[in-house]
């Protein structure tokens, strides 16, 4: 837990929100480009997401929840917001203009939390704006799973509220 909150503590390095640079050569072709692009490895905002939705997961298991929930909060700032409007623009090099965006199943677990404790607390609106970012996120299969769930008991909830 030390280590996860050390890494974690790292996040404020990072702007949120994916402010990168634009970076327009991305949109002219490379010639020299190989075949198939090397991945890249991860940026620090994402490394800095890791850190965080682990430490709020560190801190959920030991049932401490308000301490948890400004640590998912961090990490799924470090995402580039689905509602930015901001095309993600690349070349073969690698170069982009959300570089500082933190990318990967984390910034969907966190959201995935987020929208969790949202809706522990009936709080319709703000679980579908998690749920919505957390889908625009990358999320993996099992993420996908959960997102789609979550939708479904939000549904429940909202149509419940509606009906008093």
């Amino acid at each position: 837990l030390a280590d996860t909150l050390f890494a974690a503590g790292l996040t404020d390095r990072f702007a949120p929100g994916g402010l990168g640079a634009p970076m327009y050569r991305a949109m002219i072709p490379n010639p020299t480009a190989p075949e198939l692009p090397v991945p890249t490895p991860l940026n620090g905002a994402s490394l800095a997401a890791i850190a965080d939705a682990a430490a709020g997961d560190f801190l959920l298991a030991s049932k401490k929840s308000s301490e948890a929930l400004p640590y998912f909060q961090r990490a799924a700032a470090l995402g580039r917001s689905p509602t930015s409007g901001t095309p993600r623009v690349s070349n073969a090099r690698g170069d982009s203009n959300f570089s500082a965006d933190a990318t990967g199943p984390a910034v969907a677990h966190a959201l995935l939390m987020l929208a969790q404790i949202a809706l522990s607390h009936n709080d319709g609106q703000t679980a579908m704006n998690y749920l919505n970012a957390a889908g625009g996120a990358n999320p993996t299969a099992e993420q996908r799973t959960q997102i789609n769930d979550l939708q479904m008991q939000n549904a429940r909830l909202m149509n419940n509220a509606n009906n008093r």
